[in-house]
């Protein structure tokens, strides 16, 4: 049993559990974020709701080239056109996904901040402006993929005809949202937090004080037990 043979297996039977189970549970949360209004009204889980749908196309499209290439049927040789449209699909469908959990955690930043300028940005109405903007800057992104793609007539495959694209994915890695993330991370979390701690020390000093004037007269006071209780 040669390794070849082994690696298509593994691709054939890997990318069909990969595929059903992906595009299965990214549904499932299509539909539970798409049916309950708090859901769809909250800005955080319409980023997510964002991320499944897209997703699921980019599973799709992905995994059902790569297990077909698995039978030895390379898609991308089909035509020119498909060769570029893949790789088209593929930049931009995965650039919306990695964003959209990085505006989520944004979105957690700035409702949790002290600044009332910054939490009134915090609606739904300014989520659909920035994943209109983030869909926009996807594909004008995923062009310079479209134009470096060619079916190379020496070897009849998909492949990268212009150099200057693996200079271009690097800057891209770089600028990468979800780099992005893991750059300023631990910065948005400490501050979210830390503001939640706040919050909690208010809510506790604020009950504690009410708790403390409920025993202003003594009259309406007695013991038992040793422990105070109110009068009914």
């Amino acid at each position: 049993m040669s390794l070849i043979y082994i690696a298509q297996q593994i691709t054939i039977y890997g990318g069909f559990c990969l595929l059903i189970t992906g595009v299965l549970g990214n549904t499932i949360n299509v539909y539970i974020f798409s049916i309950v209004r708090s859901y769809r009204t909250n800005p955080a889980t319409f980023y997510f709701l964002i991320a499944s749908i897209f997703n699921t196309a980019f599973l799709m499209i992905n995994l059902s080239t790569r297990i077909a290439f698995g039978f030895n049927i390379d898609v991308t040789q089909i035509s020119t056109h498909w060769c570029k449209a893949r790789n088209y699909l593929l930049y931009t469908l995965s650039m919306i996904v990695v964003t959209c959990p990085c505006m989520a955690m944004i979105d957690q930043f700035l409702v949790t901040s002290r600044h009332v300028k910054l939490r009134r940005l915090s609606n739904i109405r300014w989520a659909h402006r920035f994943v209109l903007i983030m869909i926009i800057i996807s594909n004008l992104q995923g062009i310079p993929a479209a134009l470096s793609y060619e079916i190379l007539p020496t070897t009849g495959k998909c492949e990268i005809t212009y150099s200057y694209f693996g200079t271009y994915e690097c800057i891209e890695a770089i600028q990468n949202p979800l780099t992005q993330t893991q750059l300023n991370g631990k910065y948005y979390s400490a501050h979210t937090m830390h503001r939640l701690m706040e919050i909690a020390k208010q809510k506790l000093n604020s009950y504690q004080w009410s708790r403390g004037h409920q025993w202003a007269d003594p009259n309406d006071q007695r013991a038992h037990g040793g422990i105070v209780w109110n009068k009914a």
